[in-house]
C-alpha cells in the first residue's frame, strides 16, 4: 500500500511538472530577440563565424559575461544563456 501511494505521488509530481511547462511553451511562440539580445550575442557570433570552434564560442560567451559583470550591471549568467 505504501509503495502504491509513493508511486501515485511520484506520478502526480511528474504530471504537474509537465503541465507547468505547457504555458511556457505557449508563450515562447511570442518571444523574439530585440536589439540588446543581438548585442549580447555579437562576440559569440563572430567567434563562430571566424573559427567554427565550439571552444572559441564558449570562451567568447564567458568573456562577454565577465565583461558585463565587471563593467555594467552584474549581468553574467543570463548573458551566456
Amino acid at each position: 500500500m505504501k509503495k502504491q501511494h509513493e508511486k501515485m505521488i511520484l506520478w502526480s509530481i511528474i504530471v504537474i511538472s509537465v503541465l507547468s511547462v505547457v504555458p511556457l511553451l505557449h508563450l515562447s511562440m511570442y518571444n523574439h530577440p530585440s536589439g540588446d539580445d543581438y548585442w549580447y550575442a555579437s562576440e559569440t557570433y563572430h567567434a563562430w563565424r571566424d573559427t567554427h570552434s565550439l571552444w572559441e564560442v564558449c570562451r567568447a560567451a564567458f568573456a562577454t559575461s565577465a565583461e558585463f559583470y565587471q563593467t555594467w550591471q552584474g549581468l553574467y549568467a543570463s548573458a551566456v544563456i
